[in-house]
């Protein structure tokens, strides 16, 4: 008898033990969420995808901090492009695609202010923008050969970024997959599956502070001051080798003549290219980046050997002064994506007249 009542004892202790741990867990996420607001660090949205590398999950919404601590929000329609559903309907007047990465994306900016949206302001085009972080030339040339028969744009603009284009000479299937909605190098995915993974891992506040911790994450320098130190050092070597943004840019062309489509193409500089006060957010020795202006300079002029209307953004970057581009990050701010949209208004009314002369 009183063996009997010492087990429901036990077990009723037991179980209050278990509550009391979850409920302490529990409070535990919903601390670590309030004190970040609800955001990562990082951008949680990505899925595995054997033709790109990656792709955004469908009709998914996330927050994502900077480093400094902004906040932004991110939601993707069914095609897993950041904004709303595409039409899949005629347009009245212009469709314009434009391809291209995060920075195309507005990673670090709310929607409304990333340049797809500004040049549907400035334009009255509709403006679809098929840009994932982590994709290079050969995704967005791949992106309008898959996307363009059934979207028919009547303008295609393809994006040179100088952070990493020219380094991209693989397929982003050879260079990034996904785990638990995080990028990963491939192969990183193949892990153990087990019920609440992708919820525990990919989504919970307190299991990523944990982890940042353990991996010692935030060191003394900003780790974006890699791409410029990069670029500088191998200019000369990327010159004398083939292109892969002016081959993925021949990729667009070729596709564009069957579409019935124009091209135009504006090559994206570095931070750090347009002003030396950029280094300051990097906590890093500055770099003399002025021979990897040529690079841009390059590419536009293959770009309009090609009969494709194009420019350098570096000259109008520089003209608008401080403020554009994230103050802790290599993207764009609001004000550069404005910029950008400017310059590419530019371009494609050019382009558009060309076409009806």
């Amino acid at each position: 008898m009183n063996g009997g009542l010492g087990l429901r004892r036990a077990a009723k202790n037991g179980a209050l033990l278990v509550a009391s741990l979850a409920a302490g867990l529990a409070f535990a996420e919903l601390g670590a969420w309030a004190l970040h607001r609800g955001a990562y660090p990082y951008l949680n949205l990505f899925v595995a995808d054997a033709r790109y590398g990656v792709r955004l999950m469908p009709s998914a919404s996330t927050r994502v901090r900077s480093r400094d601590g902004r906040v932004t929000d991110l939601t993707t329609g069914s095609l897993g492009f950041r904004g709303p559903e595409w039409p899949l309907e005629a347009p009245q007047g212009e469709r314009v695609l434009l391809l291209g990465d995060s920075q195309v994306m507005g990673y670090g900016v709310p929607f409304e202010s990333a340049m797809g949206e500004a040049l549907g302001r400035l334009t009255g085009a509709e403006v679809l923008t098929a840009a994932v972080p982590s994709w290079g030339p050969n995704e967005s040339a791949l992106a309008l050969e898959d996307l363009g028969p059934d979207f028919r744009p009547t303008q295609v603009v393809f994006v040179a970024n100088a952070a990493n284009d020219w380094y991209e000479r693989l397929p982003n299937t050879q260079r990034t997959s996904a785990r638990d909605g995080w990028a990963t190098l491939p192969g990183a995915e193949a892990s153990h599956d087990f019920f609440g993974r992708g919820w525990l891992l990919g989504r919970s506040h307190l299991v990523l502070a944990g982890r940042q911790l353990l991996r010692f994450i935030g060191t003394a320098e900003h780790p974006s001051a890699v791409m410029p130190q990069r670029l500088a050092r191998d200019v000369e070597r990327l010159r004398g080798e083939p292109s892969p943004v002016s081959t993925a840019l021949a990729r667009v062309v070729e596709a564009c003549r069957g579409l019935s489509c124009r091209v135009v193409a504006v090559a994206l500089p570095l931070d750090a290219q347009v002003s030396a006060a950029e280094w300051q957010k990097y906590r890093a020795t500055p770099v003399d980046l002025t021979g990897s202006e040529a690079l841009l300079d390059d590419f536009v002029e293959d770009a309009r050997a090609r009969g494709v209307p194009a420019r350098s953004l570096l000259g109008p970057l520089r003209a608008a002064g401080p403020g554009m581009f994230l103050p802790d990050d290599y993207h764009l701010s609001a004000a550069g994506h404005a910029v950008v949209a400017a310059a590419l208004h530019e371009l494609t009314l050019r382009s558009g007249a060309e076409v009806r002369r």
